[in-house]
């Protein structure tokens, strides 16, 4: 019998779940730089149309007048490169708190083992077996959430 697979609102919700208080208000601020650096990626061609259509239409052409414009485009890249790295940094400290409670969570599962479990199995096998859907390609986020999905939580077993 195959299992039903889960949604992505309910994927969504465990990974919310492992998420501090800290790093919900970070990932609502990475949201926000989404929706700024949006607006600012179509202000440099905005600027270029107004440039084209009004400066440089002029019979006469002054530097006077395309400097300005010229500055603005700048000051957009620069600031939205900038604020692209503000995004990274956070989604990168964010995705580290996640790793780390997920290994805590295992560990103390592991904690919670009887001895005779571990008779059988070594420990270092049996931590690498349980964190390794972290350990997935990060370059693949369907594959990354495919083996979370699949290995997290592990299932509970009974023990002997």
């Amino acid at each position: 019998m195959e299992r039903a697979k889960p949604s992505a609102l309910r994927t969504v919700k465990k990974l919310l779940g492992f998420l501090g208080r800290r790093q919900k208000a970070e990932f609502c601020g990475v949201l926000v730089i989404l929706v700024v650096s949006a607006a600012l990626t179509q202000l440099t061609p905005l600027a270029v149309e107004y440039l084209t259509n009004t400066v440089l239409a002029a019979r006469t052409l002054r530097f006077g007048a395309v400097l300005p414009v010229l500055l603005a485009i700048l000051a957009a890249n620069v600031t939205n490169e900038i604020i692209k790295v503000a995004r990274r940094l956070l989604v990168e400290d964010t995705a580290t708190h996640i790793e780390k409670c997920a290994r805590q969570r295992a560990a103390e599962a592991l904690l919670a083992a009887p001895l005779s479990y571990f008779r059988g199995r070594m420990t270092g096998t049996s931590m690498a077996g349980s964190t390794a859907a972290w350990r997935a390609p990060a370059n693949s986020s369907s594959c990354c959430s495919w083996t979370l999905r699949r290995r997290w939580p592990p299932r509970r077993r009974r023990w002997r």
